[in-house]
């Protein structure tokens, strides 16, 4: 019998790239039971996740296994449930390796991301320069 236990991507409703991701996200996902999430629209303490960090990553929680995800170990638990090829190269990364590599990035993208929705014509985020 299939799990019918749901995954959900948290991510910053107000910002134009984590928006624009969750909707890309939404087309190419391969799993029905993957299910993005406005962070202000989320139960966070029911997974006892901080809203204050919600607000600076993307979160990914699979209820089957009790597992929560943030920033770039998030991203590739998330493209494990997406098409190729994303969904290979989730499976090939999704390691503590990857994550210390790339995270530094990820936080920079973080960071700066009002700015580059701004320069991409996404909705700016509402989070403060």
């Amino acid at each position: 019998m299939a799990d019918s236990s749901n995954i959900f991507v948290v991510f910053d409703g107000d910002c134009g790239i984590c928006s624009a991701s969750a909707g890309y996200i939404e087309r190419n996902k391969m799993n029905e039971n993957l299910l993005t999430v406005p962070s202000f629209d989320f139960d966070l303490p029911k997974y006892g996740i901080n809203p204050e960090i919600a607000l600076m990553t993307v979160i990914f929680i699979d209820e089957a296994s009790g597992n929560v995800y943030y920033r770039t170990r998030a991203v590739m638990e998330i493209c494990k449930h997406l098409s190729q090829p994303f969904r290979i190269f989730g499976y090939m990364l999704a390691n503590n390796i990857f994550d210390t590599i790339f995270n530094p990035i990820y936080n920079f993208i973080a960071r700066n991301r009002a700015s580059i929705s701004t320069k991409l014509g996404l909705n700016a985020c509402k989070i403060p320069h």
